[in-house]
This record gives C-alpha cells, sequence and structure tokens, in this order.
C-alpha cells in the first residue's frame, strides 16, 4: 500500500470512529452511560443467554479493566444483572440485561437504524457488501497481526 492511500485509510478510519463515538453519544440513554457502556449493552441484548466479561472482552476487543468497570457501574445504575442460572460461578458468569437495559439497547440499536440508513442511502448493497467484506478482512488481519506482535515482543 502507498503512503498517500495508508495515509488516507487511516484517516477514514479514525474519523469513521469518532463519528460512531459521536452517534453513540446521540443514542445514549442517561448520563451514566458512555460508549462503551451502550456498546455493551447491545451486545448482550444479542446474546439472550447473556455474556461473561471474557466474553465480552473477545467481542469487542475491550480491555478486562474496561469491561469489569463497565460491568460494576452498569449493574449498580440497573442495567443488567447477573443470570441467575450463573449464581453458583465465582467467575465466567454471564450477565444479562434488565428491562431498562433492554429499553435502552433496543431505543439506542433503533438510532442506529436510522444513522445507519440515512447515511447509506445512496450506497448501491453491492457496494456496502464489498465494504464489509473487505472491513472484516482488514479487521481479522489486523487482530493476527497484533497477537503475533505481542507474542514476540513478550
Amino acid at each position: 500500500m502507498n503512503d498517500e492511500l495508508y495515509n488516507s485509510f487511516s484517516l477514514l478510519v479514525m474519523s469513521n470512529h469518532r463519528y460512531m463515538n459521536k452517534l453513540f453519544g446521540i443514542a445514549l440513554d442517561g448520563p451514566e452511560l458512555n460508549p462503551a457502556s451502550l456498546l455493551c449493552l447491545m451486545m448482550i441484548s444479542m446474546n439472550s443467554g447473556g455474556l461473561s466479561a471474557g466474553k465480552l472482552c473477545e467481542i469487542c476487543c475491550f480491555d478486562k479493566a474496561l469491561v469489569s468497570r463497565t460491568f460494576k457501574e452498569l449493574e449498580r445504575s440497573g442495567y443488567i444483572v447477573r443470570n441467575p442460572k450463573d449464581k453458583e460461578l465465582q467467575r465466567g458468569y454471564r450477565m444479562v440485561l434488565t428491562q431498562k437495559g433492554t429499553q435502552t439497547a433496543d431505543c439506542a440499536r433503533a438510532r442506529i437504524h436510522e444513522f445507519w440508513s440515512v447515511t447509506t442511502d445512496n450506497i448501491p448493497e453491492a457496494e456496502l457488501r464489498a465494504f464489509y467484506d473487505t472491513s472484516l478482512k482488514l479487521s481479522l488481519n489486523m487482530r493476527e497481526f497484533v497477537k503475533r506482535a505481542i507474542k514476540q515482543k513478550n
């Protein structure tokens, strides 16, 4: 990849990340939520049995400390509770949404779908699919590169 293309790509990634964070800010329910909290709620909502902190770290590429703090805050604020089926577990237990958490995730999802519809309205489905497929490949390649780099560093 030439420098100009790499620089443009890097700027676009950072710009899109910034806009996604702003979108999450628009979709937030209350002052105790931040983009990481909202993303956690949305990911938990897509898993009927809930998610453990470890699984959420894996899905969202968040570090364990961030997920731990986020879970504590979401639980304290009444958005999530421990899955009753996991009450015997000391570690690896799953968190599920409360009614408040479900309503918040549903509302945020509706706002994000609205945003997606407006921002992709003039882009053909085939181009969106190609963009998604390429983005997925880039993400997987970056993940593997980072894993190898961390192993070499240690």
